[in-house]
């Protein structure tokens, strides 16, 4: 935590002196999300191949890949929560969502992180962060100029290249692997319950699967205006009469 606040903060003060005119605190969490991001999922990656094996590495091994991975996101949920309350510009809708987001998910990993148990699952769920480095990197196109235009007309063809990418992350990461993710944590409960069910408390029973079927509907959502965004870059949105 205290590594990712002085990151941020480095972040801020690069922010405030490249585009002094834009919101440096809201800004400088879009363009910390194009560094932290690919580092964090790469850990979900790796956490989740280390640990795939059989039902007793995914409920109960760990490896170092899979606790730093679970403590920088819950880090991540709290100060984002911070940047979110106090200095983001959001429709009170949205705001509810992520603030639900972050708090569910954030429970969850820190229960990995008290229990020493789940980190498979943690490590398997965390691979939809993949979707954020796109998202960061579309923010920060939008936001930050060059010579008075902003990155995304700068370079229209990384936009878009970038915004295909997101809608590809999104539908394979969060809308495929949420399910995936769903029937393997079932089968493994069902075929194996001595050394599942059997040693898990309400949060592995409940609140796991249940926070991935919100994450699964929030991201089926958010894919909407993902979408309708792609759709528009690449010219193909049907234009309003």
């Amino acid at each position: 935590a205290a590594a990712q606040l002085a990151g941020f903060l480095a972040v801020v003060g690069l922010v405030r002196w490249w585009v002094p005119k834009l919101d440096p605190i809201a800004t400088a969490d879009n363009v910390f999300g194009v560094v932290f991001y690919p580092a964090l999922a790469g850990a979900a990656l790796l956490a989740s191949w280390d640990l795939r094996q059989d039902h007793a590495t995914r409920w109960a091994g760990a490896s170092p890949a899979a606790e730093w991975f679970a403590r920088c996101f819950v880090a991540r949920c709290l100060t984002h929560t911070v940047v979110m309350l106090f200095y983001r510009k959001m429709k009170i809708g949205e705001l509810v969502l992520m603030l639900l987001h972050h708090l569910l998910s954030g429970a969850c990993f820190g229960h990995v992180l008290v229990v020493h148990r789940g980190y498979f699952w943690a490590s398997l769920a965390g691979c939809c962060e993949v979707t954020n480095v796109f998202l960061s990197i579309l923010f920060t196109m939008r936001e930050l100029t060059y010579r008075g235009s902003p990155l995304q007309e700068v370079f229209p063809t990384v936009y878009v290249i970038n915004g295909t990418l997101l809608f590809l992350s999104f539908a394979v990461l969060r809308l495929a692997l949420f399910p995936v993710w769903l029937r393997l944590y079932f089968i493994d409960l069902a075929t194996y319950p001595a050394e599942t069910a059997a040693c898990g408390d309400w949060v592995d029973l409940y609140l796991n699967p249940g926070v991935i079927g919100f994450l699964l509907l929030l991201s089926t959502y958010w894919m909407v205006p993902i979408t309708k965004g792609l759709m528009k870059a690449l010219g193909l949105s049907q234009k309003q009469k």
